[in-house]
């Protein structure tokens, strides 16, 4: 097993359950992949942000199991739009009637939009088209123009117009559902580094053997994994481009040929600490393409700032492309790049409001998913006989999330075991 993040700790353990015998290798000295969590004033916040929805019933299953329900807190939201240098709530019918970057009938188109889309059912009627155009017919081009095509295009970048409309859609009816009875997201007393490493020690009890802070720089037929084996069986729980690296020559050239043309998008995410609230909002969407990050996330307008010593923390999320200039920049050119725009949010914000600051970047967090991607969606079982991968470029249409990462992991588990 390559990853010790949701998706191969969930599989790990549920192949030891089942009597297998597992070795995991992770390259970091902690398990959790992108939601592993480091230190902020005694408690752990996972270094890219996370939140479950009521509907994310692996995650409540499987924290059921690992003795972990109780410690699941469900608490009200508050989300917004920063438009037109103006922050607009955005959470609700109400809101949306409110909503004046939209005249009063787009609003109204907007609304019956949503509704449109919570309807659909059929998945397979919007494969083949793209988002933008299934939105612009759907919202109006106009709610397309103020709405949804700032959120692509800081998303997806030079992609934004080649992104499926079952991705969207999937993206809409899930944030929808949450919302029917006000909406109410998830976070875990302790952090979800407490969920890791409680699913990690229940694998190792089960004995699987979980190896930190090993990266794996060679796989080889056998399989071999830098030294280790034989296995009968390999799972690789990584992006797709590190399988293509170890294990490329082992693939049969097609398949490798569609892996390497499913291209990813980065991101770079800067957190703060400051000394007092920034917005009244826990998630704001930026649809002002000037701003050089696509959402700001208030953490401790959803959870208590007392959990980290009383200061109040701030996501700054920014996608772009892997090879993009930006992505390299030294942390304090990444802030310096970043920060003015907060007066935006918060007209009186003052750097020294900002107590402490970290930038994280990772090179494959979104994957791009076109039109008639269940025809190039990598199959779990590789090409190459015993060699599987799982990864977030399976979840389909859903977004990618610690629900369907575990969901992912317990079915490679499954074929593995066939």
């Amino acid at each position: 097993m390559l990853g010790a993040g949701l998706t191969g700790l969930a599989a790990a353990r549920d192949l030891a359950k089942g009597g297998h015998a597992v070795d995991v290798f992770e390259r970091e000295p902690e398990v959790g992949g992108l939601a592993r969590g480091f230190d902020v004033g005694g408690d752990p916040l996972e270094r890219y942000y996370h939140h479950l929805f009521t509907h994310d019933t692996a995650f409540r299953a499987l924290a059921a199991e690992l003795g972990l329900a109780d410690e699941l807190q469900w608490l009200p939201s508050k989300m917004g739009t920063l438009r037109d240098g103006r922050l607009h709530a955005f959470g609700g019918a109400l809101d949306l009637l409110r909503f004046t970057p939209l005249p009063f009938r787009e609003r109204v188109r907007f609304g019956l939009g949503v509704l449109a889309a919570r309807r659909q059912t059929d998945v397979a009627a919007l494969e083949d088209r793209t988002a933008v155009d299934w939105l612009r017919e759907t919202f109006g081009a106009k709610g397309l123009d103020v709405i949804w095509w700032p959120l692509l295009a800081k998303k997806f970048g030079p992609h934004a117009d080649k992104v499926s409309a079952a991705w969207i859609w999937g993206k809409i009816t899930l944030r929808g559902s949450s919302r029917e009875h006000g909406e109410r997201l998830g976070y875990m007393r302790g952090g979800f580094q407490r969920f890791h490493e409680a699913l990690a020690a229940d694998a190792t009890k089960h004995g699987a053997r979980i190896h930190l802070g090993v990266e794996a720089t060679e796989l080889t037929p056998g399989w071999h994994v830098s030294g280790y084996g034989p296995y009968e069986r390999v799972l690789v729980a990584l992006p797709t481009r590190p399988l293509l690296r170890l294990a490329g020559p082992h693939l049969a050239p097609d398949e490798r040929g569609r892996l390497e043309r499913l291209p990813y998008r980065a991101a770079v995410v800067a957190v703060l600490t400051l000394d007092r609230p920034l917005t009244p909002y826990y998630w704001i969407n930026v649809n002002d393409l000037d701003v050089p990050f696509g959402a700001l996330i208030e953490h401790t307008n959803l959870i208590s700032p007392e959990r980290y010593g009383g200061k109040h923390v701030v996501y700054l999320s920014r996608y772009l492309g892997p090879d993009e200039p930006f992505y390299a920049l030294p942390d304090a050119a990444v802030l310096e790049a970043f920060l003015p725009a907060l007066t935006r949010f918060n007209p009186a914000f003052k750097p020294s409001w900002v107590q402490a600051r970290w930038v994280f970047r990772d090179a494959f967090t979104q994957p791009v998913i076109p039109p008639g991607y269940p025809r190039v969606m990598p199959p779990l079982a590789t090409s190459a006989p015993g060699l599987f991968l799982a990864n977030m470029a399976h979840i389909y249409p859903q977004d990618r999330g610690m629900n369907y990462a575990i969901a992912l992991g317990q079915r490679a588990a499954a074929l593995m075991r066939s």
